[in-house]
């Protein structure tokens, strides 16, 4: 993904390049951004074979399946009793990958894929199944040599599980309701206005593909929040609307914004450490293509409510038939 616009980064910059930390990326193709959901409407990948090492199985016991399912539920409810960028327990930059694994490895009879490994990254995807809609909550992790992790990446969601197809929920409301901590106004009213607010759309009406996103920058607590939704078409706007989300965190270790810039120049989110702005079409800031400044979202979107955000569709980028 990449993002650019002057004004975006003139300010972006003054908060995570003030020492000249980040290093220059000088991308002139622009892909399109990787969205939670794909064109086919499947947002679940090919599951990996489970591997977890003997190790790791020493004398943690694992929770019943309906156990574990309203154990995670009341983890969603109060992330674990912490606050980010610590994760249900996890900590980026203090938990090492031993300690979560004590935490997640309770649940491994929800999990529909659990990856463990000596080597970092260690992954599990947690699945909550209610007839044919299942929630799903993917939790990745990296870890330097002594254990401790750096990086958490969080990506939580609901799809139909049909035989025949997956395809993904955006307006659950109990969706909304589990995972409250996690969500726009919870984020919003925990850490106040963030530093940045950008968003991408698309040129043209797509179905059942997800097709709005939106990104929040908190670069001193380490947090880069990431939400999709369905796109609608307005007249000659599209229009998204942050109650009817999925949500995806990447989280560092926070108190130190040089780290948090070196970081997310090594992923796909580096284009959020540019030191020259490029001309593009997927990212854009929310005060140069909406009527919504950034004090204006903050204040319409920290409280519920279910307002929308609309964009001309004239200039956004425009998939490949």
């Amino acid at each position: 993904m990449r993002l650019h616009t002057k004004m975006f980064l003139s300010s972006l910059l003054l908060i995570l390049l003030a020492a000249g930390c980040a290093q220059p990326i000088r991308n002139t193709q622009i892909p399109p951004p990787v969205s939670m959901a794909t064109p086919t409407g499947t947002m679940m990948p090919t599951l990996t074979p489970t591997a977890i090492p003997t190790s790791t199985l020493t004398a943690i016991p694992t929770l019943l399946e309906e156990q574990a399912r309203d154990q995670l539920l009341d983890l969603l409810a109060n992330n674990g009793g912490c606050r980010l960028p610590c994760l249900l327990g996890i900590t980026p930059g203090k938990t090492t990958n031993l300690e979560a694994r004590v935490i997640l490895l309770p649940f491994s009879t929800i999990s529909i894929s659990t990856y463990l490994s000596d080597n970092s990254p260690d992954s599990v995807w947690l699945t909550y199944d209610e007839g044919d809609i299942r929630t799903f909550i993917k939790l990745s992790y990296l870890f330097a040599s002594n254990g401790v992790i750096s990086h958490i990446a969080f990506q939580a969601g609901e799809i139909t599980e049909l035989p025949d197809r997956r395809t993904p929920i955006y307006d659950s409301k109990i969706f909304g309701e589990r995972l409250r901590p996690y969500m726009l106004p919870g984020i919003l009213s925990e850490f106040g206005k963030p530093a940045s607010v950008v968003i991408h759309t698309y040129g043209k009406q797509l179905t059942g593909s997800g097709g709005f996103e939106f990104v929040l920058l908190y670069p001193e607590q380490g947090m880069l929040v990431h939400y999709v939704t369905q796109m609608e078409t307005v007249g000659l706007n599209a229009r998204g609307c942050p109650a009817s989300a999925q949500v995806e965190l990447e989280l560092y270790p926070s108190g130190n914004t040089e780290a948090f810039a070196q970081s997310l120049s090594e992923t796909i989110w580096a284009a959020f450490v540019l030191t020259e702005p490029i001309d593009d079409s997927h990212w854009k800031p929310i005060d140069k293509v909406t009527s919504m400044s950034l004090e204006q979202f903050y204040e319409t979107f920290r409280q519920p409510t279910d307002k929308c955000i609309e964009t001309p569709m004239k200039g956004w980028y425009v998939p490949e038939q």
